[in-house]
């Protein structure tokens, strides 16, 4: 699914009224669709406060208003601002609501079942002026249901960055087009549930526009998944090496293989050091073990140059699982990334090479930050990380040449142009080992053919899902790395049904 920014919002608007569409029927739209949805979640003849801004947000909320008013709730309305006289949508609205015998009022007080922001929208620039910063805090503390049209106040719609003090709704009615920073954290936080009104825009304008973001859904990855040919054998479906382990990791690496397993690879290579062989054989049969030799401390040696020399022979690549950060073990890293040219994976400890390897990668390279290894690689802090995920996930494409996948709710896939968010996951997947599986998963598409980008796209959203039906039972608290595996086969049945 398409999100769109203030750009295009604005662009889609003026293209609109460009094709004959009065900004006042766009409004009229917009407001009378977003109330029917209104009216259908809260109870008949609520008593309910429309809190109206002076901009075009507001002028929804005035519609919004009055339609609720005909479906006989008792509506309120408190306008933070009066919109200028003129003939602009919002003031002829405001006119309109009060001609119509809407009360008004001049102070937010007394008990309403419902609460409507309709302050800021995709507008906004943050941090909010300190008497809107008031009212929000005000309208936070007050128990009624929550809903915001288009977006809560405070949160920035391109960029997912919060004020301290935006709106917590329990339902979001955004216009025509889901905003991006409504499914990126911290902002996802505080949109709740999120239903889109449609304002009447023809489907040809959407033509003249260039989306660059997506929300990962099942519709988009069902058509990124190749159909898979009987006249088929093992080689077909990729023969791919995921490279790791240690002696006292030895289950990151056989996460990662069994999930490339369950993920659909035709053949799948381990290269473990040899000190830990025999644990890795044990629970990971479908592998083909390649022991390596190993430091003193059991982590991978340098000293392989013969495993080196045949790296040609496979698909795609994993290095880092549970991989420790020996010296050594860091020089035998910097080897494969210097000289595989083909798709590869960089996660986990192989991450911390990077800051000093001293040359850009590859778009078809991906790099599987989660926040705190995000910022060793950006010199920030993970704090940093969280409050602008987009921003830094662009960041770190740009500085490092790849296609980078943050982790987080709302994972953010990236090649510094393109971007998905997912849509997928939950707490579930908040345990170590989670991230293993992922990365095995994303190689196993990687030796399908799939590019980078999509692969590591595909892979968020399935190993989302994953965890998703891991955590139904227990709403995710007893969930174990066998159980998000098991899972992956229900996660492609649901793409696939």
């Amino acid at each position: 699914m398409n999100l769109a920014n203030q750009k295009i919002i604005y662009d889609i608007d003026n293209l609109a009224v460009k094709n004959g569409i009065n900004p006042l029927q766009l409004m009229e739209n917009a407001g009378s669709n977003a109330a029917r949805i209104i009216d259908e979640i809260i109870p008949q003849k609520s008593n309910i406060l429309i809190v109206c801004g002076k901009g075009h947000n507001g002028g929804d909320g005035y519609v919004v208003a009055r339609h609720l008013f005909m479906e006989g709730h008792n509506v309120s309305i408190f306008p933070v601002q009066l919109p200028d006289k003129g003939n602009d949508p919002t003031y002829v609205n405001f006119s309109v609501c009060k001609n119509t015998g809407i009360k008004f009022v001049s102070k937010i007080s007394g008990k309403y079942t419902v609460i409507i922001d309709a302050i800021l929208g995709v507008g906004i620039k943050l941090p909010l002026r300190s008497d809107i910063s008031k009212i929000i805090k005000k309208l936070n503390r007050m128990k009624s249901y929550k809903i915001a049209i288009d977006l809560p106040t405070g949160i920035d719609g391109d960029t997912g960055e919060t004020d301290k003090n935006a709106f917590l709704a329990d339902l979001t009615v955004t216009m025509e087009i889901p905003k991006i920073g409504m499914y990126v954290t911290p902002a996802k936080h505080f949109c709740g549930k999120i239903k889109v009104a449609r304002i009447g825009i023809p489907g040809s304008i959407y033509n003249n526009i260039n989306f660059k973001h997506t929300l990962l859904n099942k519709a988009f990855v069902e058509k990124m998944i190749p159909i898979r040919d009987n006249n088929s054998n093992k080689s077909t479906f990729g023969k791919v090496l995921a490279i790791g382990g240690s002696v006292n990791y030895s289950g990151a690496i056989t996460f990662s293989s069994q999930a490339a397993i369950r993920a659909g690879a035709g053949l799948i290579y381990t290269a473990i050091p040899d000190s830990i062989l025999s644990v890795v054989s044990n629970n990971v049969p479908d592998a083909i073990k390649l022991p390596l030799k190993s430091n003193i401390d059991g982590t991978i040696a340098y000293d392989n140059s013969e495993f080196l020399s045949d790296l040609k022979k496979y698909d795609a690549l994993l290095i880092g699982p549970g991989i420790g950060t020996n010296t050594n073990t860091k020089k035998f890293i910097l080897n494969i990334i210097e000289n595989w040219s083909g798709p590869l994976i960089i996660d986990a400890d192989a991450l911390r090479v990077l800051p000093d390897y001293g040359k850009k990668l590859r778009k078809n390279i991906v790099i599987t930050p989660h926040p705190g290894e995000a910022a060793m690689l950006l010199d920030k802090t993970t704090k940093e990380i969280n409050s602008k995920r987009l921003k830094y996930a662009k960041m770190l494409s740009d500085k490092y040449g790849c296609t980078v996948l943050l982790k987080g709710y709302g994972t953010i896939i990236t090649d510094g142009k393109q971007f998905y968010i997912n849509s997928t996951g939950n707490h579930s997947l908040a345990r170590g080992g989670s991230g293993d599986i992922l990365s095995g998963m994303i190689l196993a598409f990687l030796g399908n053919g799939i590019d980078a980008l999509t692969s590591a796209a595909v892979g968020a959203y399935i190993h989302g899902l994953a965890g998703d039906l891991a955590g139904e039972i227990s709403k995710g608290y007893s969930v174990s790395m066998k159980e998000i595996i098991d899972s992956i086969p229900g996660a492609f049945k649901c793409i696939f049904s």
